[in-house]
């Protein structure tokens, strides 16, 4: 299967099919009527048409996938936001504990002064 794939877009960006599609455009363009092309010139035309369908397919498929990729993103970047406001609610509340003890820890000191003073009075 892997095999007939690769086989089929290597036949799409081959030289030959890259010029048939040229030759092809060039006589569509130069109003060249169908009853004059030659019955290999059918057999191309269609090997391309089975050839831009199989693009389309994939360029359709791809774009599926970017369409889930955008979806995923999304939901990251939405996970990515909560975490954020999470972390600064977190820094907040450590910054409030951190001036907390820095005051319980002078309270501690002026207590053990007063304790020390008290000590040497007995």
């Amino acid at each position: 299967m892997r095999e007939a794939v690769q086989e089929m877009k290597d036949h799409m960006v081959s030289p030959t099919a890259v010029a048939f599609l040229e030759r092809n455009n060039r006589e569509i363009l130069a109003g060249k009527p169908a009853a004059q092309k030659s019955p290999s010139d059918l057999l191309d035309a269609s090997a391309v048409s089975a050839t831009s369908r199989y693009i389309e397919e994939q360029q359709a498929t791809q774009q599926l996938i970017m369409d889930e990729q955008d979806q995923q993103l999304e939901m990251v970047s939405g996970s990515i936001q909560v975490l954020k406001h999470m972390s600064g609610r977190v820094g907040e509340e450590l910054d409030e504990q951190g001036i907390m003890l820095d005051a319980f820890a002078q309270e501690m000191d002026h207590t053990q002064s007063r304790m020390d003073g008290v000590l040497r009075k007995l």
